[in-house]
């Protein structure tokens, strides 16, 4: 038996109590004058309390066993128009509060679905699993539609689970047209509310016929011809079923998650690996829009879905702040579709769907917080930031809010990342003033710096009696010069006809004390050579190898630091005029992150060489992880630079500028 993720997400959150205290607390209470009635662990009891719920005019209220499995073996009552029901058929206003509870039909059964909701009538289920019902064949025709549930009244699903369920295969009639029954999960004619709740492994029946296989039912999780509403919600792994015949099928079904033919809004949801029947080919992996169907589709992700035909509509469609992506068979999308912003697709060499190109780095499905499943966006998402402001909603999937505290702007799909990316001061793609990062397997730490400015020095400081300079000869290699304390120790030409690695410069017979270690580009080279450029790659001390990018080498005059405080929980500093730090990155928009505090002064700030204006760092009180954002960029390579302006606030008692990183929905080359 399959556990209910989201009862055991609302155990972890809330503890086992009792629903009566929680329906409060998550505002789905019921009335307070209405009956209710407490259930056993017992099939029959259900049943019972059903029929007395039915029998009573006002609303009641069931209260099932804490973590229960309801067996149901027997078929309660058959209605001759839409088939067996395993409970009785609601008639009556009804909350069943399951507290983890399971309503399966019995594996030694016979065939029905679970249970049927007149016109009339209102069921509520929460903290509930419906699993395993299959209404069967209808005789000598079509199947039934409508695996777990039938609904015809008013039906709302919170913080429950439809899984496993699957629709009646059609019947034999004289070899020819057994249709598959609609709806694997839930079929709706009625009004439908999913909140938080899980639709997963849900399928519709195959055709049957000795000779010409009917058609195969449609909706692999939900069937809709009324009104639909899903929020907070994840549709997984259903599918519509294969067509059966000597001749073949008629058809193949449409909608591995859902089939639509009323109105279906569908907001901060996930649905992902639905399919349609492998045999025919059907339409609209996660999602069929029928030609009377009207399609709100909000801040939620289609991933890898499979089908002949991409998600498909005839009929009304509005996207806005989507992801649509990576369908393993056919198109992502097709059909007229209205773009209302936001939308992200992928891959780029599918154009049948709206909105801009980009990777969504997604992660696996699973329990990312929240109470049903999700998947996460990945660092270098083209996902994050890249929603419209006015169509956000104000929380995503799990419950988080949008945007996210460290954002502006809200991530496309079901999913509001909490981490922006984040470059850090040490990360060897800053430059500092001539001071190019750059990656190479070949190197120590995997990472360089290297510069031919002239006058461009690296510091280092450390304590010991001798110390070993790590570097890169090449034929490209220009002439550096070395000073210990200020002591001359000469001119080092980095060149050599092929590549060496991780050169060691050694210097010994030092003091056991303090140094300080300063390379400088001369801006000279040997005659041989095709360039001046210095390369540092770290500093050897006995065994121990300090990195390039490590805070304790400082480039020009900019000195790293730690403080818990910063962002990674260090930073670099320097309040020499003109010094700068500089990263390129590709993306629409990039912040700075600073600090600001009594003694710093003011910066410039460059994008692509244009001045954004002059910053003033002065605060009464420090202030970490400042950001000062610039937006509004081409969808294209640029570059930041930071620059000391070497003045201040009046009020100010320096003119330090802090480097604390860069961040934003990029990528760095």
């Amino acid at each position: 038996m399959k556990t209910n993720f989201v009862f055991e997400r609302l155990k972890i959150l809330f503890g086992l109590c009792r629903v009566f205290g929680l329906a409060m607390l998550l505002g789905f209470a019921h009335r307070v004058d209405a009956a209710t009635i407490n259930i056993g662990c017992d099939a029959n009891e259900l049943v019972n309390a059903i029929n007395t719920a039915n029998a009573n005019p006002d609303a009641d209220t069931l209260e099932l066993a804490t973590s229960c499995v309801y067996n149901l073996t027997v078929v309660d009552n058959t209605d001759a128009a839409n088939g067996p029901n395993g409970l009785p058929v609601i008639t009556s206003d009804i909350t069943v509060n399951g507290n983890g509870s399971t309503i399966t039909r019995a594996s030694s059964a016979p065939a029905f679905r679970l249970v049927q909701i007149d016109s009339s009538a209102t069921l509520t289920l929460n903290q509930l699993t419906l699993t395993a019902g299959d209404p069967g064949m209808g005789a000598g025709g079509s199947g039934w539609d409508g695996g777990a549930i039938r609904n015809r009244g008013v039906l709302a699903l919170n913080y429950s689970a439809i899984t496993s369920n699957n629709a009646g295969n059609g019947g034999n009639d004289n070899g020819s047209y057994g249709n598959g029954g609609h709806g694997g999960g839930i079929y709706n004619v009625g009004m439908l509310t999913v909140t938080a709740s899980d639709f997963s492994s849900n399928t519709t029946a195959n055709g049957v016929g000795s000779r010409v296989g009917g058609d195969v039912g449609d909706g692999g999780g939900i069937y809709n011809l009324g009104t639909l509403t899903i929020t907070a919600s994840n549709l997984s792994g259903n599918k519509t079923g294969d067509g059966a015949g000597q001749y073949g099928s008629s058809g193949g079904g449409n909608g591995g998650a859902i089939y639509n033919a009323g109105e279906l809004t569908i907001t901060s949801s996930t649905l992902t690996n639905n399919a349609t029947g492998d045999t025919c080919n059907g339409s609209g992996g996660a999602i069929y829009n029928a030609n009377a169907g009207e399609l709100n589709l909000s801040s939620s992700q289609l991933t890898d879905n499979r089908t002949g035909v991409g998600g498909y509509s005839y009929g009304s469609t509005t996207l806005r702040n989507n992801i649509i992506a990576n369908s393993t068979a056919g198109g992502n999308c097709s059909g007229a579709l209205a773009d209302d912003g936001g939308n992200l697709r992928w891959p780029d060499t599918d154009t049948s769907c709206v909105g801009a190109f980009g990777d969504p780095k997604l992660g696996t499905l699973q329990d990312n917080g929240g109470l049903t499943r999700t998947m996460a966006l990945g660092a270098d998402s083209a996902a994050l930031e890249r929603g419209v402001a006015a169509n956000c909603p104000a929380t995503d999937q799990r419950g988080q809010t949008r945007p996210d505290p460290s954002g502006t702007i809200c991530d496309s799909g079901a999913y509001e990342s909490e981490l922006r990316p984040v470059i850090e001061n040490t990360d060897f793609r800053v430059l500092y003033n001539g001071w190019l990062g750059e990656a190479n397997t070949n190197v120590s730490g995997t990472t360089y710096r290297v510069s031919s400015i002239k006058n461009d020095k690296v510091t280092f400081k450390f304590t010991g009696a001798s110390v070993a300079w790590i570097a890169r000869k090449g034929p490209d290699m220009g002439k550096a010069k070395v000073t210990i304390d200020g002591v001359d120790k000469g001119i080092v030409d980095l060149y050599r006809a092929t590549e060496q690695w991780q050169f060691k410069k050694n210097y010994k017979n030092l003091t056991n004390a303090k140094h300080t270690l300063v390379i400088t580009v001369t801006g000279t080279k040997n005659a041989q050579s095709s360039a001046r450029t210095v390369g540092v790659d770290g500093f050897k001390m006995g065994s121990t190898v300090t990195e390039d990018t490590a805070l304790n080498v400082q480039y020009n005059n900019w000195s790293g630091k730690t403080n818990v405080a910063a962002s990674g929980g260090s930073y670099h500093a320097s309040k020499k005029k003109n010094a700068t730090a500089r990263l390129t990155f590709t993306g629409t928009q990039i912040k700075w992150l600073t600090a600001k505090g009594p003694g710093y002064g003011k910066a410039d700030v460059y994008v692509d060489g244009v001045r954004q204006g002059t910053f003033d760092l002065y605060a009464s009180s420090a202030q970490w992880k400042v950001e000062i954002g610039f937006t509004g960029l081409s969808a294209a390579q640029h570059t930041i630079e930071v620059r000391v302006f070497g003045e201040k606030n009046a009020a100010s008692s320096g003119t330090m500028v802090i480097v604390d990183g860069f961040q934003g929905a990029t990528t760095v080359p």
